[in-house]
């Protein structure tokens, strides 16, 4: 498994391109559906683009795009089914299931990674 650790060029336009696209996830939903499913989907969205950036460095395999666009249509129907309320306060209770998702996201990329290449 190659890995290249790329922390250090995560830029500033990065970093703000992340947060807007956290806010606006958020903020369509919230318009157009329902507060607990906006914050599914924001989270959703975090945890996808958190996954896309570490291994960016994979970005020139169809495999990669492939699993990003499945993660995507799979989060898009978890998101459609959900119709639950979340009452938690405060929100950030709701981080291990945001760092769990994203472990299952990035493991999953691995193991991926693992079976095309041997």
């Amino acid at each position: 498994m190659e890995y290249e650790d790329d922390i250090d060029n995560i830029t500033i336009g990065w970093k703000v391109g992340y947060i807007v696209g956290i806010l606006t996830i958020y903020a369509g939903f919230e318009v157009f559906a329902q507060n607990a499913q906006a914050i599914v989907a924001a989270g959703s969205f975090a945890s996808i683009a958190l996954v896309a950036r570490v291994r960016w460095n994979l970005r020139r395999f169809t495999w990669y795009w492939a699993f990003l666009a499945v993660a995507v249509l799979i989060h898009l129907l978890l998101i459609a089914a959900f119709h639950g309320t979340i009452d938690v306060h405060p929100t950030i209770i709701l981080a291990p299931l945001g760092i769990a998702d994203y472990a299952a996201l990035f493991f999953s990329l691995a193991y991926l990674e693992k079976a095309v290449r041997s």
